[in-house]
């Protein structure tokens, strides 16, 4: 066996993870060992670079648990997850385009008729969200469900504030024009967890970690394939909403 150098230990490694009988796990691997050798040597950290990385990963894996997902974020802020959800759930170009869920959405939310208020007393400014929902030749799409959840007027998500009753969130449908009224409270910026790995990290750029105010939206238009369920990776035409404070 010859002695491992930098010139050849990319293909030494390489070669030993040739003996996995996956043949997935085979190609993710080795594009890993791939790209990974790739970077450090453009990179070229020191030793106390490196270390500092494995720290970093260390305490964002033991920030992590059933509560809070410090990984997701931090694949968040450099635009995996988004890539991965776009390579999965490629779309028509007139189709709106999809988007990750986010680590906020609760199933079984109510079900509530065209203008019913999801705000119920939260805090902030009285608004009416309306749009609709359409196919990829312009015609409404009458009986689509939308999963509607947001934060409050205090940029607080359901389960930041650990109410008991559903807040800030509800299952509208489409009328016979695809159109859809909600009643709601404007929603605001808010501030990516910083008090956590990524935070830090964060502090040390002049990249702003405020998300501006937005609604998600989860779409169920089952008529329009012949599978019984389609979320919000269906190519659907949502009608940018209009948002509209009283």
């Amino acid at each position: 066996m010859p002695y491992v150098t930098e010139a050849n230990i990319t293909d030494v490694v390489l070669d030993r993870w040739s003996a996995v009988p996956d043949p997935r796990l085979r190609q993710i691997m080795r594009s890993v060992i791939s790209h990974l050798h790739a970077f450090v040597r453009d990179v070229e950290p020191s030793g106390k670079e490196w270390i500092a990385a494995i720290e970093w990963l260390t305490r964002t894996g033991q920030l992590s648990n059933d509560k809070r997902q410090e990984f997701i974020l931090a694949s968040d802020v450099v635009g995996v997850s988004m890539l991965v959800d776009c390579i999965n759930h490629r779309m028509p170009g007139e189709a709106t385009p999809t988007t990750v869920t986010g680590p906020f959405h609760i199933h079984d939310s109510p079900s509530l008729s065209d203008g019913a208020d999801i705000a119920n007393g939260a805090p902030g400014e009285l608004c009416f969200v309306a749009g609709s929902v359409r196919d990829m030749n312009g015609g409404p799409i009458a009986g689509a469900k939308l999963d509607i959840w947001q934060a409050d007027g205090d940029g607080l998500y359901e389960a930041q504030r650990g109410t008991d009753e559903p807040w800030m969130r509800g299952v509208f449908t489409s009328g016979a024009d695809g159109s859809f009224l909600v009643q709601t409270v404007l929603p605001v910026p808010y501030s990516i967890p910083m008090d956590g790995s990524v935070g830090e990290l964060m502090t040390h750029t002049d990249i702003s970690p405020m998300r501006p105010s937005h609604i998600h939206f989860l779409i169920d238009a089952p008529a329009m394939s012949g599978s019984s369920r389609i979320f919000s990776k269906s190519p659907v035409r949502l009608s940018k909403p209009t948002w509209s404070t009283a």
